[in-house]
């Protein structure tokens, strides 16, 4: 009985002791930065700079492609499916300057975030694991 009872304490005491040593070694991110003020508005206000630019200008917005089609069938034909399988306004229209039928959601984003959400819930299906953000500048 009192071996166990001696072999019960041994290891209590070990298992106490790998505990306290395990808090005491851990150590939090920014606890060793040292950070001066010209260096904090700095990153600050390119932080800033960066959130800005994520907005379309006045002029400009975003807008979700889903596929590109060298023949208007085919692309008007994607158009109809994809519009009945994401109950969404689908648009196609032929760019001159890539030679292509390009198939676009028909809604227009302001900002490049909201853009970025959708067209990740759109990756889920995959029939749009190629779809992307386009830039309009108008």
């Amino acid at each position: 009985m009192k071996k166990y009872f001696l072999l019960i304490l041994i290891v209590s005491l070990i298992g106490c002791s790998s505990k306290e040593v395990t808090q005491e070694n851990k150590d939090y991110v920014f606890d060793n930065v040292d950070i001066d003020s010209d260096e904090a508005n700095q990153n600050l206000n390119q932080f800033n700079q960066e959130q800005n630019q994520e907005f379309a200008t006045a002029n400009s917005y975003y807008l979700i492609q889903i596929g590109a089609f060298t023949n208007e069938k085919r692309a008007k034909r994607f158009a109809d499916k994809s519009s009945k399988m994401l109950n969404e306004e689908i648009i196609v229209s032929f760019s001159d300057r890539v030679n292509l039928y390009l198939v676009q959601l028909e809604k227009k984003f302001n900002n490049k975030s909201d853009a970025e959400i959708v067209r990740d819930n759109l990756k889920l299906f995959p029939e749009f694991q190629d779809a992307w953000i386009v830039t309009i500048n108008e």
